[in-house]
């Protein structure tokens, strides 16, 4: 056989192998994600929409694109534990409530939404600073075993949140043992 063939054979085979079209890659399989997502998550910096989520308990509040989100109350509050935080989030302000709390009045100055979860920021006349976050998905407290309708969080002067449950402003507290 002569030796200029064999390149040549190489040559046609690189061409052949070029000339079919690729098969694509069968997609990873991706499991399902968990009906409830872990504790607080971190949001965004704050986009200043303060008056996009003032109103009333019912559904309505904004996302990012100034979507109307119909599963996250625009009032609500949100209860935790260790520490006992009781934050209520209506009209613009936030009331929080806990030990050595009372009544302490914050005014929102922004918030960020995405499907499924609100954060509002808001900063007191000291300029303290909370962070209340509500988020679909049943919540059963921690020691009472009441079942609330969101989830929750609450977080003072950027530091780490407390987890808890959520409801509408409009909603009374939910009983224990009670869902």
């Amino acid at each position: 056989m002569d030796t200029r063939i064999l390149p040549l054979i190489l040559l046609m085979a690189l061409a052949t192998a070029c000339d079919r079209p690729a098969v694509p890659p069968s997609p990873p399989e991706v499991p399902d994600a968990p009906e409830h997502p872990p504790g607080p998550v971190a949001s965004e910096v704050s986009t200043g929409r303060a008056a996009e989520t003032r109103g009333s308990a019912r559904p309505g509040g904004k996302d990012a694109a100034g979507a109307v989100d119909q599963a996250l109350p625009e009032a609500f509050v949100v209860s935790t534990n260790e520490p006992f935080w009781n934050a209520r989030v209506e009209a613009g302000r936030v009331v929080l409530n806990g030990p050595d709390v009372s009544d302490r009045r914050f005014i929102q100055d922004g918030g960020d939404s995405t499907p499924g979860e609100r954060v509002v920021r808001a900063r007191d006349d000291a300029g303290r600073t909370i962070d209340v976050r509500i988020a679909t998905g049943r919540c059963e407290d921690s020691m009472s075993g009441a079942v609330f309708p969101y989830r929750g969080s609450v977080a003072l002067d950027g530091g780490p949140a407390a987890s808890g449950c959520a409801r509408p402003a409009d909603m009374p507290a939910p009983v224990p043992g009670e869902g």
